[in-house]
């Protein structure tokens, strides 16, 4: 079972949660990161006055990296702005989108379910001793195809986290 949880965690990475103190006011935190991005809707230009695009929720916030591409795994960074003592508390996230991990649950799940019974029924002998053996070769590379989509995704979008994070960074610091 071991190895379960180890492919559960290559086809869902976990995402990278964190908090930073600033001495700004949560206005001032807003007003900063506001003036730092282009507003997203439906479509967003790979184009565009800013280096990100999001959403402002109130002290709440939504912001991914613009591209040229597309990349459903991408990192998404969100978060909360509060007011603590001295200035303001940023609780962020840096993972996937919520829709693609839900996606991901309804999707990868059954097909996992399907391709281990599909293996077990070649490896004891359902399906007859030449067939039993493509099986054997084939099923490994099926199994592993939507776990390389997604950490293909997510390798391509680990600079735009890296890019994410230190965005909420400057827009939280006392420089500048």
């Amino acid at each position: 079972m071991r190895w379960l949880a180890w492919l559960w965690a290559l086809a869902m990475p976990p995402a990278m949660v964190y908090t930073i103190a600033s001495p700004r006011t949560p206005a001032e935190v807003l007003s900063r990161l506001a003036s730092r991005i282009d507003g997203k809707g439906w479509l967003v230009m790979p184009w565009g006055a800013h280096a990100f695009v999001g959403r402002l929720h109130g002290t709440a916030f939504s912001l991914e990296k613009r591209r040229w591409y597309r990349n459903s795994f991408a990192p998404e960074l969100r978060g909360d702005i509060r007011a603590a003592e001295g200035g303001s508390l940023i609780t962020a996230e840096i993972g996937m989108k919520r829709w693609v991990r839900a996606l991901l649950m309804v999707c990868v799940g059954p097909w996992y379910l399907f391709m281990l019974a599909m293996l077990l029924f070649g490896l004891f002998g359902g399906l007859g001793q030449a067939t039993s053996m493509v099986w054997l070769w084939v099923m490994p590379l099926y199994l592993a195809l939507p776990v390389g989509i997604v950490q293909l995704g997510v390798r391509f979008g680990r600079r735009e986290a890296q890019d994410l994070e230190g965005l909420l960074r400057a827009c939280a610091s006392p420089l500048a």
